[in-house]
């Protein structure tokens, strides 16, 4: 996924696998016509569930016991697990990348990794935040390899991601940080987060903004309307004064809760768990798998 300035193999976890097997699946068919396996068809894409009348499940499961695919891999069950797994099959090879100029600067899984780890301690022993499913945090930013970081840091603590899109206007950010009791924000620039302490009055919980962009505090962190401000690089010396220790998700827990805009009245949430997000990408895996095998193959 691109931006004018970045690039990031997601905007979540799952976003990167998705999209970079995508990518590659369409530019196979450029060059091929795709045929379908022996024994499926367009016209036969779901097939009865034995025993439950009405029933219909996938017809790539037709030979399978299970109904549903919760995942596609037995040891990946949450986004911590799609990571480490990708960290372990790519030998620590590039997770993500920021765009300056016309060239790329990629970042290797370990870093990102590493990167988490230090957020992770500083969020919870700095900023105050409980390392547990009932906690929320919003990432006020663009594509970035440190929003994959900030993310991966929520995912260690079982911390919940809500993400706060550019789109968003000023009243439905403050709705949203205020109604998910949000006390950190993640912001890309000073100028997110001068947009964000001008509506304080309608966040009573929000009391740290950490900005990635940190050369846009000129004076280092700081302190403005009574709401910490740090920079990214400072969020991470600051946690790495700490061991680390994790807090890791289960299947059932919440990942993220993704906001409607929020044009037809106020923004709604739409709560994700890690189960639902790895059953989603383990089903295009399962169609990579049945159609493209080639594209399975870490080798290649």
């Amino acid at each position: 996924m691109t931006t004018d300035n970045t690039l990031t193999t997601p905007l979540t976890l799952a976003a990167a696998l998705l999209g970079s097997s995508y990518f590659l699946y369409c530019k196979l068919l450029k060059s091929a016509k795709l045929a379908l396996p022996n024994g499926y068809s367009i016209d036969r894409q779901a097939v009865p569930v034995k025993g439950q009348p009405g029933v219909w499940k996938s017809a790539l499961l037709e030979n399978q016991e299970e109904d549903v695919l919760t995942t596609f891999y037995p040891e990946v069950t949450t986004l911590h697990d799609v990571f480490l797994r990708g960290k372990k099959v790519s030998n620590d090879g590039p997770c993500a990348a920021d765009r300056s100029g016309d060239e790329y600067d990629y970042v290797n899984y370990n870093d990102i990794y590493e990167q988490s780890k230090q957020l992770a301690m500083a969020l919870v022993h700095e900023f105050g935040l409980k390392p547990a499913n009932s906690t929320n945090i919003g990432i006020y930013a663009r594509n970035s390899p440190q929003w994959l970081a900030s993310s991966l840091a929520c995912i260690g603590q079982s911390i919940v991601v809500v993400p706060l899109y550019d789109t968003l206007g000023p009243e439905a950010a403050s709705f949203i940080i205020s109604q998910a009791e949000i006390s950190v924000v993640i912001v890309d620039s000073m100028k997110k987060a001068d947009s964000l302490i001008k509506n304080r009055e309608n966040m009573p919980n929000l009391k740290t903004i950490v900005v990635i962009a940190g050369a846009e505090l000129k004076d280092g962190p700081t302190t403005i309307d009574n709401i910490r401000v740090e920079t990214f690089e400072s969020a991470l010396q600051l946690g790495a004064a700490y061991p680390y220790t994790p807090n890791l998700p289960k299947r059932d827990d919440v990942y993220i809760i993704c906001y409607t805009s929020g044009t037809t009245g106020t923004p709604k949430g739409v709560v994700l768990t890690h189960g639902n997000v790895v059953a989603n990408v383990s089903g295009f895996l399962k169609i990579l798998d049945t159609f493209k095998p080639e594209l399975m193959n870490p080798k290649q």
